[in-house]
C-alpha cells in the first residue's frame, strides 16, 4: 500500500497528529483541524517504516469473521491459510481435503451456516483439549463452557465463571487457542487485567504475555 493513499480525519478537539491502521490495512490520519497537508505528508514519511510494518502485520492478522461467499477463496484453519472451493450441489457440508477445503452450499446462508458449524466443532475440540490440560492446575473451576459468535473478541468469563469462546477461534494457530483458554481461566480467579492476572497467566503458560502481544 502506498503511503500517499490515506484517509484524513480532522478534529477541532485533537491537539496532535495520530496514525492508525484499519482492519484492511488502510492508513488513517487524525489531526487538528488546521494542520496542513504538507505537515501531514512530512509526518507520514517519518513514520514510513512503522506504517509498512503495521500494514503487513494487519494483512496477516486473523479477524473474527467468516470468509466471503464465493466459488473460490481462502480461509484460516488452525493458523494455516487454506484455499476453499464452494460447490453448488448436494447437502450442505464442509469436507477437509489434503490441500483445500470443499464447501457444499447452494447459497450464502447455507455457506455461512455450514462454515459456522465446522468452525464450532474444531474450536470445541481444541478448547476441550486445553481445558483438560489446565483445569487440574486450578482450585476454582468454570461453571460452564459455551460457544458463540463475537465480533471483536475471542472469549469471555462472566462474574459467575461461565466461559464463552468465539466459534471462529479455531481459525487461529494452536498456541493462540491455548492462550485464549488460559486467559479466560485466569479470569476465574482474577476479574481484571492487573499485574496479578498476568502473573497468574505466566504461571500456567510461560509465553502468556508474548502470545498476547502477537494477537494484538
Amino acid at each position: 500500500m502506498h503511503l500517499d493513499n490515506y484517509t484524513w480525519e480532522k478534529s477541532r478537539k485533537r491537539r496532535t497528529i495520530a496514525l492508525m491502521i484499519g482492519s484492511q490495512g488502510e492508513l488513517i490520519v487524525k489531526s487538528p483541524v488546521f494542520t496542513s497537508k504538507k505537515v501531514i505528508e512530512s509526518f507520514i514519511k517519518t513514520k514510513a517504516s512503522w506504517i509498512l510494518s503495521q500494514q503487513e502485520r494487519q494483512k496477516n492478522r486473523i479477524h473474527p469473521e467468516l470468509p466471503i461467499f464465493k466459488k473460490e477463496g481462502f480461509l484460516y484453519a488452525l493458523g494455516v491459510r487454506m484455499p476453499f472451493v464452494c460447490i453448488d450441489e448436494g447437502p450442505s457440508k464442509v469436507i477437509e481435503e489434503d490441500e483445500k477445503i470443499v464447501i457444499y452450499a447452494k447459497n450464502e446462508r447455507l455457506f455461512n451456516k455450514s462454515l459456522t458449524q465446522w468452525y464450532r466443532k474444531k474450536t470445541a475440540d481444541m478448547v476441550d483439549l486445553y481445558l483438560n490440560k489446565y483445569l487440574s492446575m486450578l482450585t476454582v473451576q468454570p461453571l460452564s463452557v459455551g460457544y458463540k459468535r463475537y465480533r471483536r473478541k475471542w472469549g469471555s468469563c462472566d462474574h459467575k465463571n461461565n466461559l464463552m469462546f468465539n466459534i471462529l477461534l479455531s481459525a487461529h494457530p494452536c498456541r493462540h487457542i491455548e492462550y485464549v483458554v488460559v486467559h479466560e481461566l485466569c479470569h476465574i480467579k482474577e476479574k481484571h487485567h492487573k499485574a496479578s492476572f498476568w502473573r497468574h497467566g505466566e504461571e500456567l503458560l510461560p509465553e502468556f504475555r508474548k502470545i498476547h502481544k502477537d494477537m494484538l
